[in-house]
């Protein structure tokens, strides 16, 4: 499959999904974007000490 098959096979998908132009693309992503910070632990300053980064 060539590029230019894939960007129309994925233009099809996005337009199932009623996504035809760049800005409903972008309102899509930023809707469904997660904060990762909720899922990540936080080094504490006693591991920063042990890695040297503090």
């Amino acid at each position: 499959m060539t590029i230019h098959e894939k960007a129309e096979a994925i233009k099809k998908k996005l337009a199932a999904m009623g996504i035809t132009n760049d800005e409903e693309l972008q309102e899509a992503i930023e809707a469904t974007r997660l904060d990762i910070a909720l899922f990540v632990n936080k080094p504490t300053a006693d591991a920063e000490c042990k890695e040297g980064i503090a």
